[in-house]
């Protein structure tokens, strides 16, 4: 039995369709807000997973430019401090093997002194800063020994006069700048560019002329140049000099040898003197 009248019945009948119709549109907004929240979730935890991996790329790159800039940083550091040394190779040591520091050090000396009195450099002990022996005596032969001279124009004397010991008693010695270990590969890499040039980069006119791509030039000043290739067995010199071509203790040029040697280095040390000294 019904209180109430077949119009209110079908009203309230439509206001109830309304009602649930609201609400279930309230429960599909709900749940794509829901839905929506856990994607927002999600994708946050996605953003600071991205975060974290830029600030760790961020990171390594920051790494590996400050271990750039401290490499650059020690082979200048480096380069400076060798910059008025010499390295002589051949260089007898103290025959003594008890000898004690100072004893080494004071023949060391004395033999260098003596290798620069022959030179004609007109040195005194106190133009030298130090002596130093390379490496670990190993009975082989004499170690390396570095000199230390107090100014750069020393030192390119040195350097410019050193094949004058060919000429004394002391021609089994050698004197080049000393290098560091970046500079000596990279006047090793010199070589392998040459003969890759002679490869690959010579053209029909280069070959026509009898050019070549040659490493020229003394330790520590090595760079490369097209030059006029000569005949095998020509005991010229190559445009350039003969200076950075390795010699053993045992080589002893002929005097035309010689003679071409003395010309092509006086030409490359006016070509590679620094201002002020040619």
């Amino acid at each position: 039995m019904s209180w109430s009248c077949s119009s209110c019945q079908a009203s309230a009948a439509k206001v109830l369709e309304v009602v649930n119709a609201y609400e279930k549109r309230i429960t599909e907004v709900e749940s794509r807000v829901s839905t929506g929240e856990g994607r927002m979730n999600e994708f946050g935890k996605e953003m600071d997973k991205i975060k974290g991996n830029l600030q760790e790329r961020d990171d390594k790159i920051e790494e590996k430019l400050d271990r750039r800039d401290k490499a650059i940083y020690d082979e200048f550091r480096q380069r400076d401090g060798r910059r008025k040394n010499v390295i002589m190779h051949g260089v007898n040591e103290i025959e003594n093997a008890d000898a004690a520091g100072n004893e080494r050090r004071e023949w060391d000396r004395a033999e260098c002194l003596a290798i620069l009195e022959a030179l004609r450099m007109g040195m005194e002990d106190c133009d030298i800063k130090f002596t130093r022996r390379l490496g670990e005596a190993s009975g082989r032969g004499p170690r390396p020994l570095c000199v230390g001279f107090f100014s750069d124009s020393e030192r390119d004397k040195v350097l410019r006069r050193a094949r004058e010991l060919e000429k004394s008693k002391y021609k089994d010695v050698s004197i080049c700048a000393d290098l560091t270990w970046k500079q000596r590969e990279e006047e090793a890499n010199l070589t392998k560019e040459a003969d890759r040039k002679n490869e690959r980069d010579l053209t029909d006119e280069d070959k026509a002329k009898n050019l070549k791509w040659a490493v020229v030039g003394a330790k520590g000043q090595k760079r490369l140049v097209k030059i006029t290739a000569r005949p095998q067995g020509d005991p010229r010199p190559l445009r350039g000099g003969w200076q950075g071509r390795g010699r053993g203790a045992n080589y002893h040029p002929s005097s035309d040898e010689r003679r071409g040697m003395r010309r092509a280095r006086s030409e490359s040390d006016e070509r590679s003197a620094p201002p002020g000294k040619k």
